[in-house]
């Protein structure tokens, strides 16, 4: 199994959790030769000097959760703490971390610049 499919993996994992607790969830990577920007608001992340974006919109009737999923490792949660610095009223910023045999680490990012580890 290469890189792509265990993401991609970890992804329909992720989305098959969103979809049993009532969210509507869409992806929104993008995929192609001569696309530029493959994740959701990833331009707004180089803007300010940082490689990240989203791949996953959740929404339901009273939030609206923006994703992105990493296996084994979360990397680097700074762009996503920034994120949630600027837009952290306005929506939900999450980074969800697939652990082999154990299952997902997801991290919420506050407004204030802070997060909350769940296992």
């Amino acid at each position: 199994m290469n890189s792509r499919q265990k993401g991609n993996r970890t992804v329909r994992k992720g989305i098959e959790i969103l979809l049993k607790c009532g969210y509507i969830v869409d992806t929104v990577e993008k995929h192609g030769r001569f696309t530029k920007y493959k994740d959701l608001f990833s331009k707004w992340f180089e803007d300010n000097n940082f490689k990240g974006g989203f791949d996953v919109i959740a929404l339901n009737e009273y939030r609206i959760r923006l994703i992105q999923f990493k296996t084994n490792q979360p990397g680097s949660l700074l762009p996503y703490k920034a994120f949630a610095s600027v837009f952290g009223n306005v929506v939900y910023t999450e980074l969800w971390c697939w652990k082999n045999r154990k299952g997902f680490v997801i991290y919420k990012f506050n407004k204030d610049g802070t997060y909350t580890r769940l296992k």
